[in-house]
């Protein structure tokens, strides 16, 4: 019981504060660091980019899938019961990020083991990042499809505990599994390395620019 509450109730306020102050941390001691960088010439721009673009369109579909039934969960109740139609159109976005986000992966770590020059700048931390993120979309996977029976197995079981955690009432949650659990705290894991993995760049969107004039590129080259 206790490591129980040491696992769902303090170890994601634990991780959250890490990643919080080592992030600013890492910002004001090294902010050139806080980029990722990029491996577009050191291998196939294609796969990298295929990858990259299906790993990032399928987790913002995820993760808003989850954010929705998170904040507004008696609204998804009344939105997906609301009609087979509909009920239906969102189950297919799901499978559909699903697949995005597996396949995004599967090409970045593939593209990452068979380029010699991206094994050389490749880190452990970077394999352990990578093995995490397809450990958290492989386990979703599994719930998904062990929980057909139950669609709304998400908003009653881990958006309570997530709920409790927001507002700082956490409490231990009931959990059928281990891989339940494991799904349930990895991405708490996956925020607590934040700062010391490359995954920082995703708090470095270019805002700026949206609104900054054009950039002027110059060519000096021999006729």
């Amino acid at each position: 019981m206790v490591l129980m509450e040491f696992l769902f109730v303090a170890f994601p306020y634990i991780a959250i504060l890490v990643c919080i102050v080592g992030s600013i941390y890492r910002y004001q001691t090294n902010k050139f660091s806080i980029s990722s960088l990029s491996t577009q010439f050191m291998g196939s721009k294609e796969l990298g980019g295929i990858g990259a673009n299906l790993w990032h369109v399928g987790i913002f579909l995820i993760l808003g899938g989850h954010f929705v039934s998170f904040f507004l969960t008696d609204q998804y109740y009344k939105l997906k019961n609301s009609s087979e139609i509909i009920h239906f159109a969102l189950e297919g976005m799901r499978i559909t990020a699903g697949i995005m986000v597996v396949t995004g992966l599967v090409l970045l770590v593939y593209r990452r083991l068979v380029n010699p020059r991206l094994r050389v700048i490749t880190t452990p931390m970077d394999w352990i990042v990578l093995f995490l993120l397809l450990l958290q979309v492989l386990l979703g996977w599994y719930i998904y499809l062990s929980h057909l029976d139950e669609p709304f197995w998400f908003s009653q079981n881990v958006a309570p505990w997530l709920r409790g955690v927001f507002f700082l009432n956490a409490s231990v949650p009931t959990v059928e599994a281990w891989y339940i659990g494991v799904h349930m705290l990895n991405p708490f894991l996956i925020l607590l390395l934040i700062p010391f993995s490359r995954l920082i760049h995703m708090f470095t969107f270019p805002v700026t620019y949206v609104y900054r004039p054009y950039q002027v590129v110059i060519w000096n080259r021999r006729n």
